[in-house]
């Protein structure tokens, strides 16, 4: 057989391979356009956008009690939601979250990238939008409007007005009910999930960073009941209460009230007095007064350690400490309780089977990326690259000993402390993910997970630099991989 025989017959194979190739992956294409899941005409659809999880039970709730009145239903995570099934669905229910200051959820943001870049014709299309979100932030329920504009570009018709809610409000979520229940012609009988408070002791308070430029940064150590338990990544919820020299005062004004009153009103919004008509009863008016808010933080600490750890930063309004920094930071006393009580935060959980982390944040956001450092450490898995930011080194190097520590023991592979006032090139944490690409770019390629906790300037000055570094799909490749996961406030 002479060699150019020899020649195209290895071309002719080479091609031969190639349209088995195309063959087979059409093949897989069809078949994944297939697997897709069809929406009947009757059912009502819900989509639910969620970063802690508490746009989903809503949205499971829903489901059950449409279902349970005779409907067809749908439940679907907007992360498996796609064009095909938005253009065919006819009755659409949307429970979506806004997560700092207008972004969507982190399972969202490819969909949100999709509403951004096409138009729809949905005039076929009616729909309800509930959007959770927090007033705290400028651009409230940001996502929510956002998505409620598409709805009305592509033509769909709305059965009542964008229902906002702040921080789960029962006011703001009874209103979605009724508008629900009179729609529906049902009564949803929708509920706020049921909190199961405990009393946390405090054992032990210190403050991280003594002339810092920045806010006081304290480490707090509570006693809890063996039955409190979590997760690494998970949140504590506290209730703010008010401190004893608030409460004298308002006894002073309405000396009517005895020590019974007074304990009553501990959690009670006294900024927002309630007009007390004449025949309100004393007791009736103090029903009136609305609760103080709760306020979430990551814990730093792991279950099994039996004590709960929080780092918190002292926040300043004006005057006043805020509710919740003020209360944790110098209000409570040593060995006082205040009530509590965990929340899971599916997102930030770290993942099963991943077995190197890189873990990014700054200021408290140290208790989430501890927590996991922790946990990790506790299950032996090593693969550890720590990058954190604060001010000043001399200042604020919090945690510095017990890091030296755990690296010392090659129980952190890396760590990346970076200094935004001390006048460094590397001033921010993207800074080193952008000196460090090669290492990043390995770490990913070999299974690592990302985890984000801290503020949300951060967190988006290190989305914007993954996007830079690995692409955007890459990077929603991650996310949906539940490789890329953020705590960030």
């Amino acid at each position: 057989m002479t060699q150019a025989v020899i020649t195209l017959l290895i071309f002719f194979a080479i091609i031969f391979a190639l349209y088995v190739f195309a063959i087979i992956y059409l093949w897989l294409q069809k078949s994944k356009e297939k697997s897709v899941k069809a929406i009947r005409a009757d059912a009502v659809l819900i989509v639910y956008a969620t970063q802690s999880g508490q746009a989903e039970a809503i949205a499971a709730q829903t489901a059950e009690r449409l279902a349970q009145s005779g409907q067809a239903v749908e439940l679907m995570s907007i992360e498996s939601f796609n064009a095909e099934q938005l253009k065919t669905a006819h009755q659409v229910i949307w429970i979506v979250s806004t997560y700092g200051e207008g972004d969507a959820p982190d399972i969202a943001q490819h969909f949100d990238h999709y509403l951004a870049q096409h138009s729809l014709d949905l005039s076929h299309q009616s729909y309800a939008i509930l959007a959770l979100g927090d007033r705290r932030y400028a651009n409230f329920c940001e996502f929510g409007h956002r998505l409620n504009q598409f709805l009305q570009q592509s033509q769909a018709k709305a059965w009542f007005d964008l229902v906002t809610v702040d921080q789960m409000s029962a006011d703001d979520l009874s209103h979605w009910n009724i508008q629900l229940s009179q729609h529906f012609q049902h009564d949803m009988a929708l509920q706020q999930p049921t909190r199961v408070w405990n009393k946390i002791q405090l054992k032990s308070r210190r403050l991280l960073n003594a002339g810092s430029q920045g806010q006081p940064l304290y480490h707090l150590v509570f006693d809890v009941p063996k039955e409190m338990l979590w997760q690494s990544g998970d949140i504590v919820e506290i209730q703010c209460e008010n401190n004893h020299e608030v409460l004298a005062d308002f006894q002073s004004v309405h000396p009517e009230l005895n020590e019974l009153h007074i304990e009553q009103l501990r959690d009670r919004n006294l900024r927002q007095i309630p007009t007390r008509t004449h025949q309100q009863s004393l007791a009736e008016w103090l029903e009136d007064f609305k609760p103080l808010p709760i306020r979430e933080y990551s814990i730093a600490s792991r279950s099994n350690d039996q004590q709960l750890e929080l780092v918190v930063r002292q926040e300043q309004h004006g005057n006043e400490l805020g509710l919740g920094s003020g209360l944790l930071t110098q209000d409570l006393k040593l060995g006082q309780c205040i009530h509590a009580y965990i929340r899971a935060n599916p997102n930030f959980h770290l993942a099963e089977g991943v077995q190197s982390a890189i873990l990014i944040g700054n200021g408290s956001g140290m208790a989430g990326l501890l927590s996991h450092l922790k946990q990790r450490v506790a299950t032996e898995h090593y693969q550890n690259w720590l990058i954190y930011g604060e001010r000043q080194q001399a200042f604020d190097a919090i945690f510095a000993d017990e890091l030296h520590e755990l690296q010392s023991q090659a129980k952190i592979v890396e760590i990346d402390r970076v200094f935004s006032r001390d006048g460094f090139a590397e001033k921010y944490v993207q800074d080193v993910l952008v000196v460090k690409k090669a290492e990043l770019i390995d770490w990913l390629e070999q299974g690592a997970c990302l985890y984000i906790c801290g503020s949300l300037n951060m967190a988006k000055a290190v989305d914007t630099t993954l996007q830079e570094i690995l692409g955007i799909e890459q990077l929603h490749t991650l996310r949906k991989a539940g490789r890329y996961r953020r705590d960030v406030y």
